[in-house]
């Protein structure tokens, strides 16, 4: 029992510190139902149920009712990361000075962080043809125009306005705060990887935005905008085996998995995602 305990506490810290580092994570549905118990497992999220409208032209006495999409939203951890972490003996643990332990669990929540944000922005490619912006490129002199112009094209796509979220590189949102008009600008609650807000866009950063090669040349930044809580689903667990390879499981503590921590991401509504393509001159 103790060993189970002592592990799922090490695991415990390790996701606590990556959920408070994860910029992107934070804007995903990160609710799920039952256990994830090891690779391969799928887990229903608790996310937005799509309504469909019917025809509102007709009696609304004869016409169908409105109604809900049941379908269940899963996600798969079967080819996304899984992670291992050991000690050779919980007295290598033990034997730290106080507090050092803790912090070695929280660099490497932070370092999984940095892979939670990088597997939702990988989905990318899963933008519908029609949410796809042409490249363009930007300076300080017209970063801001530009995201003036991308809200108004969620406004002409029919994307919610409430909850707009955009991932820039750290280089074009490094533009975006030289511009006057944002260097005037105040906020007073600035979450994780906030950058500003653009008209209805709230701006963050993350240096896991994808970069576009042509001919083995960083091209350009694939960028996302999408609604939080709605687009995306994200997911992580740890599994209670004490697995110290694929095949092996111990019954005692040495050598055995401190934090078995598997994470998977989903583009779960793809109409509320925006791809747009930029350069920097």
């Amino acid at each position: 029992m103790s060993n189970k305990f002592i592990q799922e506490t090490v695991s415990r810290e390790i996701l606590v510190a990556q959920r408070d580092a994860s910029v992107i994570r934070q804007f995903c549905a990160t609710e799920y139902e039952g256990d994830i118990k090891g690779k391969g497992t799928s887990v229903k999220v608790n996310i937005l149920i799509p309504a469909t409208l019917k025809d509102t032209s007709t009696s609304p006495v004869s016409r169908e009712a409105d109604g809900l999409d049941t379908n269940t939203v899963t996600i798969s951890l079967e080819q996304d990361k899984n992670y291992k972490f050991e000690i050779s003996h919980k007295d290598v643990a033990e034997g730290m000075p106080t507090g050092m332990f803790a912090e070695t669990l929280t660099d490497i929540g932070q370092q999984i962080a940095l892979e939670a944000d990088k597997l939702v922005l990988s989905k990318y490619t899963e933008v519908l043809k029609e949410n796809i912006i042409p490249k363009a490129s930007v300076d300080k002199s017209n970063i801001y125009d530009y995201l003036i112009d991308l809200d108004v094209k969620m406004d002409e796509l029919e994307i919610p306005q409430m909850g707009r979220i955009v991932v820039l590189p750290p280089r074009i949102a490094g533009l975006l705060a030289k511009d006057t008009i944002i260097r005037t600008a105040k906020e007073q609650d600035m979450p994780l990887g906030y950058v500003t807000k653009v008209g209805n866009l709230t701006i963050v950063k993350s240096n896991n935005v994808a970069i576009k090669e042509v001919s083995s040349v960083k091209d350009s930044f694939e960028c996302l905008a999408f609604v939080a809580g709605k687009t995306f689903a994200h997911v992580n667990g740890f599994c209670e085996d004490k697995v110290v390879d694929s095949s092996v499981v111990t019954t005692g503590f040495k050598d055995i998995a401190m934090g078995q921590i598997i994470s998977g991401a989903k583009l779960v509504m793809a109409k509320y995602a925006v791809l747009f393509e930029i350069s920097y001159k």
